[in-house]
């Protein structure tokens, strides 16, 4: 239960860190 229980955190993990670059960016771009 553990187990299954961290293999679906750490996708939401990812997934945060992810959105967090692709918003970075793309705040990046819109201030140039």
């Amino acid at each position: 239960v553990i187990a299954d229980y961290e293999t679906k955190l750490i996708p939401k993990e990812l997934l945060k860190q992810k959105v967090d670059e692709l918003c970075r960016l793309y705040d990046e771009e819109d201030n140039i």
